[in-house]
């Protein structure tokens, strides 16, 4: 499963095998789903049998995948390869699997607002209603000072200016708690977007 040319006669075996031969591939499937997103080539698979498993209607066992993907996003997110991964499950726009892995990343998206692929995760976690406010509420527990540096950073800025803008359209209760904890440094947040932005609100 993890060579690029060997796992396409494995990917057509999980098409026309029997029940049961199905059923035993699928289970060696979840049992190595996270070695196989950290693999070099095994990651494509990974992504490929995703896709596939909700074109076949394996709905059942497509859900364990993606719960065993969010269960490991934390450590996915920071691995080169499995982070495409957990790129490729929130691209599927899935409420549920975006709940998961929202929350196995609780905590740490402060952190991972820092890094080019973590700035992603967190951005596609501010697109819905209950992970945007998960993410929003761990920026408002950190130092004020700390959201700043996040702020003023190469890719948190993105993920700061994204936040401020899905609350204001959602959450004004969040959306204002935010920008009061950004409006005491907005002298340091001057000649970016988001300093202009504050500007604009005063």
């Amino acid at each position: 499963m993890a060579d690029l040319h060997a796992s396409r006669v494995a990917m057509q075996g999980m098409r026309v095998f029997s029940q049961a031969k199905k059923a035993a591939m699928y289970d060696y499937v979840l049992h190595h789903a996270v070695n196989l997103a950290c693999d070099r080539g095994g990651y494509t698979v990974l992504k490929q049998i995703i896709n596939d498993w909700c074109a076949l209607g394996h709905f059942f066992y497509r859900d364990q995948l993606l719960y065993i993907v969010a269960l490991n996003a934390l450590r996915l997110s920071y691995d080169p390869h499995g982070n495409y991964v957990v790129q490729h499950v929130l691209r599927l726009n899935d409420l549920r699997c975006t709940h998961n892995v929202s929350v196995n990343l609780s905590g740490h998206c402060f952190g991972l607002s820092f890094t080019k692929l973590g700035s992603y995760f967190v951005g596609k976690l501010l697109d819905t209603e209950e992970a945007g406010e998960v993410v929003v509420g761990e920026f408002l527990w950190c130092y004020g000072e700390s959201l700043v540096q996040l702020a003023r950073s190469e890719f948190g800025s993105f993920v700061v200016w994204k936040a401020l803008r899905v609350m204001q359209e959602r959450n004004g209760d969040l959306f204002w708690r935010l920008v009061n904890k950004l409006m005491p440094f907005i002298q340091l947040l001057r000649g970016h977007r988001i300093g202009t932005f504050l500007d604009s609100l005063c």
